[in-house]
């Protein structure tokens, strides 16, 4: 039953809107459709197939069955929506009755055996008088005849005409009506004396096949409309029907099986048969006196093939003979026939030349017939061809091209015996495959020079000598001399070694090689380095750089400065840290050792916060877990002068971790030098108050004031001596005559441009090991991360425009061992569970200025409605507040052609990329699908990756989805129309929930941030909502807060909440007026 009468809808609008959603509804045009209930109001929507486009329909009924609120995507609802469209007239005349409500009376069954008899007797009756016996078989006859294919003249395409009946035989008229019957199971009338009924006929298994064949070519409409269209066209017949090239065989084959099967041309009809030998012969004679063979045939008839089969038709008879006999026998006699004479002269050059490729065929299946004695002296031996290969002038290969046919053996440029009818034995040579042959050599790069081969390139030689040789050899047998088995030096034989000096912060690394000692390092080393595919050496060799060591080598190289020196020994030195850029590149890797030294210290650094061993007393300052993991990882990379960042959240206790790191180093080394501490000048105090405060033992110099007393200062005796970044420039010639154990940089970002006095005179000071302090090391570019490293570690990173090539994920990887950043998040768990704030954004220029203009018609036009009856004109209003709440989210919502941004969708944009750089994974929800389509458009152009549901989304779909997100298998955005994916999805995957835009409803937002938010869940989840400064959204907001009071009730009274806008909220929010009393 549906929700309203159709009288009942029909007044809610114009006739021809009417009578259009009607259609709609009668073709069932309306699809995925869904329902929930909230707050006894029910919320249907679902996609109206119409043309051009699907437009996505939704319809809110209380249970008085009043609309609070309808949409259309379509433009006719935009501009006049105080009516329904034709959509959402097609949706509420298929929208259900509510379960429960009251339902129109049933329609009676009329009583009696009689009656019910009478309306299966007239339901039954037509079959009645077409066929007497029920359940009998009935027989096919399939006849095929062979048309000429006017586009290749020498094919044939087969064509199948249907004949069915009992004992007589009636022509099916129209193939295609006759299958679709089958297919649907309804009968076809074949004569007035008999109709087809699949109820009761039934075909034979043969037949059957056939006929699924058939059907099965009919839904290939592709091919349908380029044969049997032109068959049709041709025949003006539509009771044949044409075969397509790819069914031939099938259909041929089934043909075999069918007992009442026939071929049909100009020699009449006769039963299907098919041969497999060829059935006549050609001649080959040698005439007497003369040097010339004859071939001949003594046959008239022209073979044709059949589409692009083996199949010949030849005489009336059809014949499959094998692929190769069919192709040869074919092409012969057609010639033959057109020939004088039917027959063919050929000199004994000809012949021995060709004769292999169209006398072979004939004479292997014995279709030729041969002058007696030449049969007896003509050899046939295959092809083997012979290669010798040296080594040249100027580092090239020489070859020698031999083709042997049994002990005959011919140069492949030199003159020699040519073949002979004088000779005892008449060899034909195959001259195609020999000219295949060499251009087999020819594609390696072979070159012919006088009566040799050569081969000049020398990366044509690695390719000949690495790959090539094994390929060409199943073709040819390949002999090479000792120097041009050494040319190669195989990449398989390098192996490669590091090792590092901690003391000097080196890491040397070393080639090697099993097939020579004379390893040119050096040479090889800059090839590397500058990508060449090759290395050749003095004496002509080869060194292909592409197998998977020297390539995972050269990758390595390309992100790595250049090496401090060449040793004697062809070991190069590079700074000890580039031990993590080799390892990630190179680990797995056949033919790659390290000392034991460069595997500890790999697997220390990576598992340094995982040490749990107790600090150096007195430490005796209590830390957390993750401070206690912080100062670990810095005494680890100290341990091996290695720098770092120290990223923590700001409020994690950064300068405590690095006070107690200072201290442990002092207490386990007391007396060496000291440690410096560059801070803003704000936070110079801070430092020394809480190392007094937590290490007293420690002396903390802070050096400031004049320049006489900041020298006084700095030639203390301290432990710790602590300045400002501007001081530090102006006394860097006096730190500089100081070697200090350790540098500490607190708020690090002040280093962040390279080019800065600050950062060049940081990088005069001299110490172990330097670390950084910073909870936001990269403010807006990558590169400021590079200028920290730069002076934490200098020579991590590449030159800057090296860099600037990199991805986020490789610099990521190559400041992972020297960088640790825990947030509030990950360490602190007393953090709420769920966190909602608001963002607000403003309206762009070109934005404002429509919102200003629009806002002005609306308030006009609001207050002709408001004096009219809120009520009455209720619809009209909402569709006045959605324009504004639309141009807000995106002006291209009200204005298709709009081409500009918007701010709120440039503020997601900026949250997207923050949040997925963070690791978020984020759901991002709007109540309008366009918008979703611009979020699309924009996140395609921005290169992030997403998830996308709306309410065309099928059920299944949805399932995986979700599934496939919370696995943290793809895309870190999740796109969802608050409609569809509101309700009904477990998305714990998610940490983050962006509320584009405002619902009339707050549950529906709360069960929104509840797919994310909910049992299974072990992440805090911070939500989102996006508002628009001085606009309908800041009011509406306005509103809800104040009725936010009522939202915690929701969870026992469903009528609480602001479920539905008042006829005064209306008022207020398009006026800004209260009524009058």
């Amino acid at each position: 039953m549906a929700l309203f009468a159709p009288d009942a809808i029909r007044q809610m609008t114009d006739e021809t809107t009417y009578l259009e959603g009607k259609r709609l509804y009668d073709l069932y045009k309306i699809a995925h459709m869904a329902e929930e209930t909230l707050m006894h109001t029910r919320h249907i929507e679902a996609v109206v197939k119409d043309t051009p486009f699907p437009e996505d329909v939704f319809v809110a009924v209380d249970a008085s069955y009043t609309i609070q609120e309808m949409y259309c995507s379509c433009d006719r609802f935009y501009h006049s929506s105080s009516a329904p469209c034709r959509h959402l007239i097609a949706l509420l005349l298929e929208a259900p009755a509510s379960t429960g409500a009251p339902a129109s009376p049933i329609p009676a069954v009329p009583d009696g055996n009689d009656t019910v008899k009478d309306q299966f007797l007239e339901y039954f009756s037509p079959f009645q008088s077409r066929v007497e016996d029920v359940g009998t078989q009935i027989h096919a006859d399939f006849l095929v005849s062979f048309p000429i294919d006017n586009r290749r003249p020498e094919v044939l395409f087969p064509v199948v005409q249907v004949k069915i009946g009992e004992n007589q035989r009636y022509v099916v008229k129209n193939i295609h009506q006759f299958i679709e019957a089958m297919k649907n199971d309804a009968p076809y009338r074949l004569a007035p004396s008999l109709t087809f009924d699949p109820m009761y006929h039934y075909f034979s298994e043969e037949n059957l096949h056939v006929l699924h064949l058939l059907a099965s070519i009919l839904r290939q409409e592709e091919w349908g409309s380029s044969y049997q269209e032109q068959w049709t066209a041709r025949s003006g017949s539509k009771k044949e029907m044409a075969v397509p090239p790819y069914a031939v065989e099938t259909l041929f084959s089934l043909l075999n099986d069918c007992p009442n099967a026939y071929i049909t041309d100009a020699y009449g009809e006769r039963p299907w048969t098919v041969t497999e030998n060829w059935p006549y012969s050609f001649y080959l004679n040698c005439e007497k006196n003369s040097d010339v063979l004859i071939f001949s045939t003594s046959q008239n008839e022209m073979p044709f093939f059949v589409s692009d089969s083996s199949f010949c038709l030849w005489a009336g008879n059809l014949y499959s003979p094998e692929k190769e006999l069919a192709r040869t026998a074919a092409a012969s006699q057609r010639m033959l026939i057109q020939a004088p004479e039917k027959r063919l002269i050929f000199s004994q050059q000809e012949f021995l030349d060709t004769f292999l490729h169209w006398g072979a065929p004939l004479m292997n299946h014995c279709c030729l017939e041969i002058d007696g004695e030449l049969q007896g002296r003509l050899q046939l031996e295959s092809l083997q061809t012979m290669l010798y290969l040296s080594k040249g002038r100027g580092g090239k290969i020489a070859g020698d091209l031999i083709y042997r046919y049994g002990m005959k053996e011919y140069s492949a440029f030199r003159p020699g015996t040519v073949p002979s009818f004088e000779d005892p034995d008449v060899v034909p040579r195959d001259r195609q495959q020999e000219h295949i042959q060499l251009r087999r050599l020819q594609k390696k790069g072979f070159i012919q020079e006088n009566d040799r081969l050569l081969l000049s390139s020398p990366k044509n030689i690695i390719d000949f000598l690495s790959k090539d040789l094994a390929a060409l050899r199943p073709y040819m047998d390949i002999f090479m001399s000792e120097e041009v088995e050494r040319m190669l030096i195989p990449g398989q034989s390098l192996s490669l070694f590091s090792d590092i000096n901690v003391e000097e912060k080196w890491m040397e690394l070393s080639l090697t090689s099993s097939v020579t000692d004379a390893l040119e390092t050096p040479g090889i080393w800059k090839a590397l380095q500058e990508g060449r595919e090759f290395y050749k050496t003095e004496d002509d060799r080869f060194l292909p750089l592409d197998d998977d060591l020297l390539q995972r080598l050269a990758r390595a190289l390309q992100q790595m400065p250049k090496p401090d020196q060449t040793a004697v020994n062809g070991s190069v030195r590079y700074p000890a840290h580039q031990a993590f850029n080799l390892d990630k590149h190179l680990s797995g890797a056949d033919r790659w050792q390290t000392s034991l030294d460069v595997e500890d210290m790999i697997q220390n650094i990576r598992r340094a916060a995982e040490n749990n061993t107790a600090l150096a007393e007195p430490v005796d300052v209590e830390l957390r877990a993750y401070q206690h993991e912080g100062v670990q990882w810095m005494k680890q990379l100290a341990s091996y002068r290695f720098g770092g960042i120290l990223a923590d959240d700001m409020g994690l206790g950064k300068t405590l971790q690095a006070l107690c790191f200072i201290a442990t180093e002092c207490m386990e080394a007391p007396g060496e030098a000291p440690f410096v501490i560059i801070a803003p000048s704000s936070l110079l105090y801070n430092w020394k108050r809480e190392t007094e405060r937590f290490f007293p033992s420690l002396k903390a110099t802070v050096v400031s004031g004049s320049k006489k007393e900041r020298e006084q200062q700095i030639y203390q005796q301290s432990d710790i001596f602590i300045t400002s970044y501007p001081l530090i420039r102006r006394d860097v010639e006096w730190y500089g005559k100081t070697f200090f154990r350790g540098i500490l940089l607190d708020e690090a970002q002040a280093v962040k441009n390279t080019s800065s006095k600050t950062a060049k005179a940081i990088t005069q000071l001299r110490g172990k090991y330097c670390f950084a302090l910073s909870g936001t090391p990269v403010e807006n570019r990558l590169d400021e991360l590079r200028a920290i490293f730069s002076v934490v570690m200098p020579g991590l990173f590449p030159s800057k425009k090296l860099f600037s090539s990199w991805s986020p994920e490789e610099v990521r990887d190559r400041a992972a061992p020297f960088i640790m950043r825990r947030t509030k998040k990950e360490v602190l768990q007393e953090l709420p569970e769920k966190v909602e704030t608001t963002t607000y954004c403003d309206l762009l220029t070109n934005q404002a200025d429509m919102y200003k203009k629009t806002l002005q018609n609306v308030q006009q036009e609001a207050g002709t409605l408001l004096e009219e009856g809120a009520e009455a004109n209720r619809m009209h209003l909402l569709s006045l507040l959605t324009r504004l709440r639309q141009i807000c989210c995106h002006p291209a919502l009200v204005q298709p052609d709009y081409q500009s941004s918007s701010g709120k969708l440039e503020e997601l944009v900026r949250i997207l990329h923050e949040g997925t750089a963070n690791g978020q994974r984020v759901l991002v929800f709007s109540q309008f699908t366009s918008m979703l389509a611009l979020i699309r458009d924009r996140l395609a152009e921005e290169d992030i990756d997403y998830y996308y549901l709306d309410g065309s989304t099928p059920g299944e779909e949805r399932v995986r989805l979700a599934e496939s997100f919370n696995k943290e298998e793809g895309p870190d955005v999740f796109l969802i129309s608050l409609r569809a994916g509101g309700t009904g999805l477990n998305l714990t995957g998610a940490d983050t929930v962006v509320l584009y835009d405002l619902w009339w409803n707050p549950a529906v937002e709360m069960q929104a941030a509840d797919r994310a938010h909910r049992l299974g869940q072990t992440k805090t989840v911070q939500v989102i909502r996006l508002i628009t400064h001085e606009t309908i959204e800041e009011k509406i907001q306005h509103m809800q807060e104040q009725k936010r009071h009522l939202y915690d009730q929701v969870i026992t009274d469903e009528q609480a909440g602001l479920h539905t806008l008042s006829a005064e909220d209306l008022r207020l929010l398009l006026t800004g007026k209260a009524q009058e009393t």
